[in-house]
């Protein structure tokens, strides 16, 4: 090879490592990425205690599987997409999502803490139950995470005039516009 084109190889391999890395940690950055993205969406009081929720959740996805980092990041932008898109209570479900990311940050850190101990090797039969309860928590507590964003989102119809404050003013005035 012709010492000329060198330099060329050597951007293109070290281009070629930095798409490799990226592309093997693409849970984990997803996961940061969606965490952080949710203390934009959260009112301005709210926004230290989402700060704190992500970095926990953040911290839990670096040190947890890919799959528990992808369940991350669909929490993370399901949460923020509900609160953009609430309108009768939108502090009060900003709330409950920082503080449902924050709890599941603080699960993956002592889930991934007790992986790292290894578990119980007991034969005990109640360790080997605390260790299925444990992992059974870690997979499913998303799936409630999701459900409650779900019923957030679907327990009210849609309104005329789109915000309950709106009907309110509509009723109290009947109809008359000012």
């Amino acid at each position: 090879m012709p010492t000329v084109l060198l330099p060329f190889v050597w951007v293109l391999n070290g281009f070629l490592v930095s798409v490799y890395v990226l592309a093997a940690h693409i849970a984990a950055l997803l996961a940061v990425a969606a965490a952080f993205y949710v203390s934009t969406v959260v009112p301005h009081e709210q926004r230290r205690h989402a700060l704190a929720a992500a970095v926990l959740v953040s911290l839990g996805a670096l040190f947890s599987s890919a799959l528990l980092a992808f369940m991350v990041a669909a929490m993370g932008m399901v949460g923020a997409v509900a609160v953009r898109v609430e309108k009768y209570s939108p502090y009060t479900l900003a709330w409950r999502m920082v503080g449902g990311l924050g709890l599941y940050g603080m699960m993956l850190l002592g889930f991934a803490l007790y992986t790292a101990l290894g578990g119980f090797h007991s034969a005990e039969l109640g360790a080997s139950y605390l260790d299925a309860i444990v992992k059974i928590a870690v997979y499913a507590y998303p799936l409630g995470f999701l459900a409650l964003a779900a019923q957030a989102l679907w327990v009210h119809p849609p309104m005329p005039g789109g915000r309950p404050e709106d009907l309110v003013t509509t009723v109290r005035t009947r109809g008359k516009q000012e």
